[in-house]
């Protein structure tokens, strides 16, 4: 309280370090230091006239590509719903199957046969594989031109998901449950992983852009996680999707996001599998005081 929110680096240090010393230096107090990171973004971009990434960095793209997830365990189902994302114009589509490695590549097979080859593709396992049938299922995958295997196995091995990423010669990706960059910096020196996954919604600005700065010098690329967040998380993303140089693809949930989006004065949603990357100050969006006391949880 009672400090300038131009101080916006000093404020994110101040708070992790009064974190650090009592012994939370990852978890939900990080999320609120990342989400209080993202309102002193707006603040700022708000008073200079000036979008976010203006402030964070500058304009390296002038639209976000997208991937839409998509569920489920019936592959005629599954493959039924990427088709139907398909009309909405997205290009890229990541499968959510929390199945042994016949059941994921049956659907995979599915989802590729009718999306067809030039569909960029890509699996999460949300760490329900071992190491060796992480990379029985990674071989499977490269057979149908996937792009990446996501969070094969668990975050705390890191030398199992260093042995996965050796083993195989598509992409492994994982980072949605690190905050920092210390937490992150011994995967990427061992390698651990080709595609980092951090989530701004839970590291902030300030310090997602110095995990990805680090993640830049090991030469690996940036497609960050969209999770359990607000549109003001998306907002935040798609800002700083755009002022960051090793920026790959970013995640999007068509039909939940378009929901969230239902607190602001406007409409959030993508173009044919894009964000456009505006002038708008701030965030780039305005929440709608009267709908978000019309969607509020009864006493919050």
């Amino acid at each position: 309280m009672g400090r300038d929110p131009f101080d916006i680096e000093a404020i994110w240090t101040r708070n992790y370090g009064a974190m650090r010393e009592r012994g939370h230096p990852t978890g939900f107090y990080i999320d609120a230091i990342g989400g209080t990171d993202i309102a002193l973004h707006d603040i700022v971009g708000k008073a200079i006239g000036k979008p976010v990434h203006k402030i964070a960095g500058g304009r390296y793209r002038d639209e976000i590509l997208l991937y839409n997830g998509l569920g489920g365990t019936d592959p005629v189902k599954v493959a039924d719903a990427a088709e139907e994302h398909l009309d909405y114009g997205y290009k890229a589509f990541k499968l959510h199957l929390l199945l042994d490695v016949e059941g994921v590549s049956e659907i995979c097979r599915e989802v590729r046969k009718r999306v067809g080859p030039d569909i960029m593709l890509m699996v999460d396992t949300h760490m329900r594989q071992t190491v060796s049938n992480s990379i029985l299922l990674g071989r499977e995958l490269e057979k149908l031109g996937f792009t990446w295997l996501e969070s094969p196995t668990v975050p705390d091995d890191i030398p199992g998901q260093a042995e996965i990423a050796r083993a195989l010669d598509m992409a492994v990706a994982i980072g949605e449950w690190t905050r920092t960059r210390y937490e992150m910096r011994e995967q990427m020196e061992r390698r651990a992983y080709d595609i980092l996954m951090h989530d701004i919604g839970r590291t902030g600005i300030t310090e997602g852009h110095r995990i990805a700065t680090l993640a830049d010098t090991y030469n690996i690329p940036v497609a960050p996680h969209v999770g359990g967040g607000g549109i003001l998380a998306v907002a935040a993303t798609v800002e700083w999707s755009a002022s960051c140089p090793n920026f790959m693809i970013m995640e999007h949930g068509h039909h939940a996001n378009a929901v969230k989006s239902k607190i602001l004065k406007e409409p959030f949603e993508p173009e044919n599998g894009y964000y456009k990357v505006t002038d708008r100050p701030g965030l780039g969006v305005e929440v709608d005081e009267a709908a978000l006391e019309r969607y509020a949880f009864p006493g919050s």
